[in-house]
């Protein structure tokens, strides 16, 4: 509940572009799963905004509260940490399928 003051009032702003819940697959340049393993997806453009995902044995993992654009997800695997990155559509709201992505590169330690 809000009480605004008398003759006054409160600006709100309410809901977010970031309401995209994106699922997908994290594999390895074999094919093989990305299992077990934690990482942090963001936008290059906005880093300060990190959202942590895990995968589980299969691979797949789930994030909540991206937006559309470009997005980069960075995982420290067994071997070495990876990047894989996708692009959510603009205009998507709701579920997003990224599908089965692949890494792009492996990042220095």
């Amino acid at each position: 509940d809000m009480h605004a003051p008398y003759k006054a009032g409160y600006a709100l702003r309410v809901g977010s572009g970031q309401s995209v819940s994106v699922f997908g697959t994290l594999v390895r340049s074999d094919g093989s799963p990305v299992e077990l393993s934690t990482g942090t997806a963001y936008q290059p453009d906005d880093t300060s905004r990190r959202i942590t995902i895990f995968t589980n044995a299969k691979g797949r993992f789930g994030a909540e509260g991206l937006s559309p654009g470009h997005w980069v997800i960075d995982v420290d695997t067994n071997e070495a940490p990876t990047r894989f990155s996708f692009d959510v559509p603009k205009g998507t709201e709701g579920l997003y399928r990224a599908g089965e992505l692949r890494p792009i590169g492996e990042l220095r330690r």
